[in-house]
C-alpha cells in the first residue's frame, strides 16, 4: 500500500514481516507503534473538524466502492483479455490503496490514544484504571453481526413467500462476505442465511432485538455516570469519544475490505 503524506505523514514504523503457510507475521516494537500512533492521536482526533473532514471522505468512499463493486460483480473475468484486466486491476488497486489510507489513520492513533488515556485514567486511580478504560472504550453501537442478525431477523415478518425471497437474496447480497477474515474468504449463500435464520428463531427468543438495544443504552448509562462520578476534564471526554469511533470505525472498515476478496473474485 502507497501512503498518502497528505492524510498519513507518519508511515507506520519499520517492522520485520515473516509469510509462511498464507499467514504474516508482525514483528516490531509496541513502543514505536504507540509514538507514532500517538502524532496521529492528538493531530486527528483532538481536532473535531479534522477528524470529521476524515469521516465524510471515508463515507463518499464507501458509496464509490458499493457502485465499483456492482460493476465488478457483473464481469467475467475469465473473458477478459489480459490488457483489459490488467487495467481493471490497476484502477481498482488505485483506488483501494486511497481506500485503505484513509482507514490507516483511525487505526494507528488507537495505537497512541489507548495508552494515553490509560495513563491519565491512572493519575485518578490507579486500582482502577483498565476497569475504567474498558467501560469507557465499551461500543455503543451495533457491531456488524449484532446488525446482521437484528436484519436477518426481520425477514422473518415477511408473510409472502415472494417477498421473502427477494428480501432474502437482498440479505445475501449485502452480507455475502460476513466469515470473511484475514486467514481467508467465502462466499455465503441464501441457504447459509435461511439456515441462520432458523437457528436463530429456534435458539433464541423474540426479545432478541430489546435485548441488543438494551445492552447498548446500558453501556452509554454506564460511560456517561463514570464520566460525572470521575468528573473528567474535557480533553479525557474528549478523547473517550473519538476512540470509542475509532474502534467502532476499524470494525466496520475490516468488514468492508473483508468483501474485497469476493468482488475481485480471489
Amino acid at each position: 500500500m502507497r501512503v498518502s503524506k497528505k492524510y498519513c505523514p507518519w508511515p507506520w514504523p519499520k517492522a520485520i514481516l515473516v509469510f509462511k503457510d498464507n499467514k504474516v507475521t508482525y514483528n516490531g516494537y509496541r513502543s514505536d507503534l504507540e509514538e507514532i500512533g500517538k502524532k496521529y492521536f492528538v493531530s486527528y482526533l483532538f481536532n473535531k473538524n479534522k477528524y470529521k473532514t476524515l469521516w465524510n471522505l471515508w463515507e463518499d468512499l464507501v458509496k464509490q466502492y458499493y457502485k465499483m463493486a456492482k460493476v465488478l460483480e457483473a464481469i467475467n473475468f475469465k473473458e477478459l483479455s489480459d490488457k483489459a484486466l490488467s487495467t481493471l486491476y490497476k484502477n481498482f488497486h488505485q483506488f483501494i490503496d486511497f481506500f485503505c489510507n484513509i482507514v490507516h489513520v483511525p487505526e494507528i492513533a488507537n495505537y497512541g490514544g489507548e495508552p494515553w488515556l490509560l495513563r491519565r485514567l491512572k493519575k485518578i486511580n490507579i486500582g482502577k484504571a483498565e476497569e475504567y478504560l474498558e467501560i469507557l472504550l465499551a461500543p455503543v453501537k451495533c457491531s456488524f453481526f449484532q446488525q446482521e442478525e437484528l436484519d436477518l431477523l426481520n425477514l422473518a415478518s415477511i408473510k409472502n413467500n415472494k417477498l421473502f425471497k427477494i428480501a432474502l437474496a437482498e440479505h445475501t447480497q449485502k452480507y455475502h462476505w460476513l466469515l470473511n477474515s484475514y486467514g481467508g474468504n467465502r462466499i455465503l449463500n441464501e441457504k447459509y442465511f435461511y439456515r441462520q435464520l432458523k437457528n436463530l428463531l429456534f435458539k433464541i427468543t423474540p426479545t432478541l432485538k430489546k435485548q441488543i438495544v438494551q445492552q447498548i443504552t446500558e453501556t452509554k448509562k454506564k460511560k456517561k455516570n463514570l464520566v460525572k462520578k470521575l468528573k473528567l476534564p474535557r480533553d479525557i471526554q474528549l478523547a473517550v469519544d473519538q476512540l470509542s469511533h475509532t474502534i467502532w470505525w476499524r470494525k466496520i472498515y475490516a468488514r468492508v475490505i473483508f468483501g474485497v476478496c469476493n468482488i475481485m473474485k480471489i
